[in-house]
């Protein structure tokens, strides 16, 4: 299944979806998921608590999954 949507992106192209939320231990998370024309994957979750105090580390996370869904 996995393999069917890494074709899919390749041809295609892809979305990225981050979704962050704060739990009831106050941890910011953040879920990243890719939606290509098949569908939705859940791809990753980071605890991004420590990465929400600097506007640089905020900005490095995303595009470090980015490059990693490139690949």
């Amino acid at each position: 299944m996995l393999k069917g949507h890494k074709e899919e992106q390749t041809k295609y192209g892809c979305s990225i979806i981050p979704d962050a939320w704060t739990d009831g231990n106050n941890r910011t998370l953040i879920n990243y998921l890719v939606n290509s024309s098949i569908g939705s994957m859940f791809v990753k979750s980071v605890n991004a608590s420590k990465y929400m105090k600097t506007r640089e580390k905020i900005f490095k996370l995303p595009n470090s999954f980015v490059e990693k869904i490139d690949t």
